[in-house]
Order: structure tokens, then C-alpha cells, then sequence
């Protein structure tokens, strides 16, 4: 069994240019179709912002919008970089080996996950989820203090090892022999539901689902027929379970807290207020209404808090405050000074009271490091990588670009909330050792194949 895809012979030109032009925009009709989404539901959404300015934000997005469209088309419509004469064949006993570590560390990262819990005292009952959240926050936040703990580093290290195996386990599953079938749907589905019942997180559980709905992309984008309705109905489906499951979570963590519809006004800070009267209280009831309204909530505040960064004065955090982590590091480790201060995102908590708890948006961070002019054609280049990694995959299958275009995916989804990919150091971990290896092996596997 071989993991990767060796090289095959070319496709006939025309079958070719069909496969490639059929399908070259469909990441950034997502970017554009979500991000008008994301921006509708702020304004029109059952969570209120009662100082949101839709003009400010809406020029500034749409000035993002232009350069990513820009960096995106000239990736797709420019030239690949193919191999050469010096460039080395593609390993297939490397690629075996490559898979089998992958495998055998995050085989290991799962049982050291659920050891862990055991040790702490597992639950595995969905009703006490939301208890395990807030108790798993105040360890955290206690550890945090004395610094980076064993069980962190070791998660962080593991991480880029499990968003490999997410991927590549599941694009290439059917090819998988039984044993190692089992050890990635135990990894693969097994860490989410260990994370959402013990820390009452869904965010592995939506970071899963972004994974999936790029390998189905990926999957989808070898047929040079129209998506058919089934397709777009299967696609709902998923949306619809997605946000139940999400909303299943947020209402287990208010509910622990004795936070429902009746008194969320009057726990909540004086910027927002929840809309009881809106139609998705009234179609779902006050309860289920909450709930839905709770992952709303998660999915437009950062865009209320770049309202507000965008009215505060400018700043600059020194090309290291765009990443909460870096910064950390920066301050602990190489002894420079923190710059966390110096960010919009914690500037704007002070000046607004939106809360350093809350969320301000991507482009806040980088902003933070790269002005607010500066991160709009940065923005554009980010475009032409994500292009470039979904032309690769189109035209050549290649596997370490779909991990960068995966996780690239994963930061389009988050952009309302953070820097998701670098706030964490197991997001920087995960981002660097994927950008190495993309460009380490982009090169050799670079080459035209016939969609299995």
C-alpha cells in the first residue's frame, strides 16, 4: 500500500484543461460567499451590536476582497512550478515511512490524550460537557500563570503530527490496509469527541469538519460533471448537523453556568443584546433559539470588534504582536519586551470595554503588525498561496499541497475570530512544519496524474 500518489502518465490535453478550468474558482467563491455571509448575519443576525459600523467594515473588507481576488486569479492563471532534471523522484518507501510516522505519533497522542483525561477524571456523558469546559479553563488558566506545562508542549508538539493524519488518513482511507484503517477513524474521529465530552470544546470537532469538507472538495473536483442537487443537499445536510452539534455544546456550557434566553441580556455586556423577538426564536423556541444564536454569536462578533479597532488610534506591536503566541514566546523566552499592549485587539478591549475575552478579527492582528493599509496586500499574497496550493491539487494531485490548502481553509473560517492559525503554539507548529514540507516536496510531486 502506497499512501501518496506516485507519478502517473498524463491526461489527454483537453480532459485536462476541462478538469483544471471546471473547478479553479471554487475556493474563492467560498471566500467571497462566506465572508458576505458571515458579514449578514452581523447585521441581520438574532445577536444585536449596537455600535457596529457596517460602513467602515464594509469598505475595509471589500479593499481585502479586491486583493484577494487579485493574488487568487493571477495564482490559478499563472505558471506551476514542475519538476526538474536535478529535481529528485518521487520515494515510495519514504512515503510509506512518512504515513507510518504520522501514524504511530498520533496513535500515541491519542492515548496520551485519554490517559490524561482518566487522570483527571473523564467524563463521558454529553450533559456534563459543559462543566468539563469551565473546569478544564480554570486548570488552564491557573497553569498558564507558572508557564507552558509538559502536557501542553507535548499537545502542541503533536499537533502538526494529528493535522497531517486528519488529512492524508482521510483522502487516502479506501487505500489503507484494516489495521491502519482502524488507527486513523480512532485518531481521526476519536480526539474530537474525547475533547468535546472532557474540555467541552467544539472546536476540534469544526476543525474536523473543515478538514472533511476539504478532502470532499478535493475528492469532487476530479469529475468534470456539474455538482450534482444530491451533492448539494448531502452539503446541507452536513451544514445543518454541524451547527446542532455546535449549538448542542454552547448551550451545555451557558447551561452550567445557569445562563439561558431568560436572563442572557442581563449577563451579558452592554455592546450586545440578544434579540428574542428575531425569527430564529421564534421558528426554534427560546431554548434551541439560544443555542443557535450562541454559535452566530461565534461566528460575527470578530467582525464587531474590528469595528471597533478600526475607529482606534494607530498602533504598531513590532512585526511580533500579530500572533499571541509569538509574542509570548518573544517576551518569555528571547527576553524582549511584550507587545501585547501595543496590539489593536488590546488596545480596542480597553478603549471600547468589547473585552480582551472577545474577538476582533484576523485582520486586527496583522494589522497590529502590518497597518491597516500594509495587511491588505498581504492579504493578497496569502490569496495567491491559497490559489496556487488548489491549482497544484487540480492539476497534479499533490498531496503537501492539500495539507497547506487545508489548513489555509481552516484560517479562511476562522477570519471573523483570530489569527487562528499562529495564536496557539501548536497552530504555529502544525503551520510551520506544513510550509516547510510544501515547499521542501511541492516540486517532485508537481507531476500531471489521472484522478483515481
Amino acid at each position: 500500500m502506497t499512501p501518496l500518489p506516485l507519478p502517473m502518465r498524463a491526461m489527454s490535453p483537453a480532459v485536462h484543461v476541462a478538469t483544471r478550468d471546471g473547478v479553479l474558482y471554487w475556493p474563492l467563491i467560498f471566500f467571497i460567499a462566506y465572508l458576505a455571509f458571515t458579514l449578514l448575519l452581523t447585521v441581520a443576525g438574532p445577536v444585536v451590536y449596537l455600535h457596529f459600523d457596517i460602513v467602515r467594515v464594509g469598505v475595509y473588507l471589500a479593499a481585502i476582497t479586491a486583493a484577494v481576488i487579485a493574488g487568487y486569479v493571477f495564482a490559478v492563471r499563472g505558471r506551476m512550478i514542475t519538476p526538474t532534471a536535478t529535481t529528485p523522484p518521487i520515494n515510495e518507501n519514504w512515503e510509506r515511512m512518512f504515513f507510518n510516522v504520522l501514524l504511530a505519533v498520533s496513535g500515541l497522542g491519542f492515548l496520551f490524550t485519554l490517559v490524561t483525561f482518566i487522570g483527571q477524571g473523564a467524563n463521558f456523558s454529553l450533559s456534563g460537557a459543559g462543566e468539563a469546559y469551565f473546569d478544564l479553563y480554570e486548570r488552564e488558566r491557573g497553569a498558564a500563570a507558572q508557564g507552558y506545562s509538559l502536557s501542553f508542549i507535548l499537545y502542541s508538539a503533536l499537533a502538526p503530527f494529528i493535522f497531517m493524519l486528519n488529512v492524508l488518513g482521510l483522502y487516502y482511507f479506501r487505500k489503507l490496509g484494516l489495521a491502519q484503517k482502524v488507527l486513523v477513524a480512532m485518531v481521526v474521529f476519536g480526539s474530537p469527541i474525547l475533547f468535546m465530552l472532557n474540555a467541552g470544546q467544539q472546536k476540534t470537532i469544526g476543525d474536523l469538519i473543515v478538514y472533511m469538507g476539504c478532502i470532499f472538495v478535493i475528492m469532487a473536483s476530479r469529475s468534470r460533471k456539474p455538482i450534482s442537487l444530491r451533492t448539494y443537499a448531502l452539503l446541507f445536510a452536513v451544514a445543518i448537523a454541524a451547527v446542532y452539534i455546535f449549538s448542542f455544546i454552547l448551550a451545555n456550557r451557558y447551561t452550567a453556568i445557569g445562563i439561558g434566553a431568560h436572563n442572557i441580556n442581563y449577563r451579558e455586556i452592554d455592546l450586545i443584546y440578544y434579540d428574542t423577538t428575531h425569527p430564529v426564536f421564534r421558528i426554534f423556541g427560546p431554548d434551541r433559539g439560544f443555542a443557535i444564536s450562541a454559535v452566530v454569536m461565534y461566528l460575527t462578533n470578530g467582525w464587531n470588534g474590528l469595528s471597533y479597532a478600526l475607529h482606534t488610534e494607530p498602533t504598531w506591536s513590532y512585526l511580533y504582536g500579530s500572533s499571541y503566541s509569538i509574542s509570548v514566546i518573544a517576551e518569555r523566552y528571547l527576553g524582549l519586551e511584550s507587545v501585547l499592549d501595543l496590539t489593536y485587539p488590546s488596545i480596542t478591549a480597553y478603549e471600547s470595554g468589547w473585552g480582551t475575552t472577545r474577538w476582533y478579527s484576523v485582520f486586527a492582528w496583522f494589522a497590529s503588525d502590518f497597518t491597516w493599509i500594509g495587511t491588505i496586500p498581504l492579504f493578497g499574497w496569502l490569496a495567491y498561496v491559497y490559489g496556487r496550493c488548489w491549482a497544484e491539487i487540480v492539476e497534479f494531485r499533490n498531496p503537501f499541497s492539500m495539507l497547506l490548502f487545508s489548513l489555509l481553509t481552516l484560517g479562511v473560517v476562522m477570519m471573523p475570530a483570530n489569527n487562528q492559525l499562529m495564536q496557539t503554539p501548536g497552530g504555529l507548529a502544525t503551520l510551520g512544519l506544513t510550509v516547510v514540507l510544501y515547499l521542501v516536496y511541492r516540486r517532485r510531486y508537481n507531476r500531471v496524474q489521472i484522478p483515481a
